[in-house]
């Protein structure tokens, strides 16, 4: 290095860094403006739930016969170029409520437009999670 120059940081990591900071900031940003209380939470597992038994079928039975379920209904995705994911929902044993979460997401990337979408993960064993 020659005396009177400097190193600077190259531009991919000046970039995901940036991408870093801004993917806490929203997770953080997100979970402050938008949560939900309990019974807001509990109110959309349970809708959730029921458009899941009306469109999969044997989804009550499935439902049945695990141990856990968790339930994240609505979560919201959208993006230009930078996008984010947000979600909260309710893991149900023995069909009812033990903890509540929520689901973030960050990406980089040619991506514009939004959607909405459910998610209903069933664990099948004790040994699937933990609580």
């Amino acid at each position: 290095m020659k005396a009177g120059k400097t190193e600077t940081c190259p531009t991919s990591i000046k970039k995901t860094s940036l991408f870093i900071v801004f993917t806490v900031v929203l997770s953080f940003a997100a979970e402050n403006l938008w949560a939900q209380t309990a019974e807001e939470i509990d109110a959309s597992v349970y809708a959730c739930l029921s458009r899941f038994y009306n469109q999969i079928k044997g989804g009550r039975e499935m439902v049945a016969m695990a141990e856990g379920v968790l339930v994240i209904p609505s979560v919201v995705k959208g993006g230009l170029i930078v996008g984010g994911e947000y979600g909260e929902g309710a893991l149900r044993v023995g069909g009812k409520t033990v903890s509540y979460y929520n689901f973030v997401s960050g990406s980089v990337g040619f991506q514009i437009g939004g959607e909405a979408k459910d998610f209903v993960i069933l664990f099948m064993k004790d040994e699937s999670f933990v609580l």
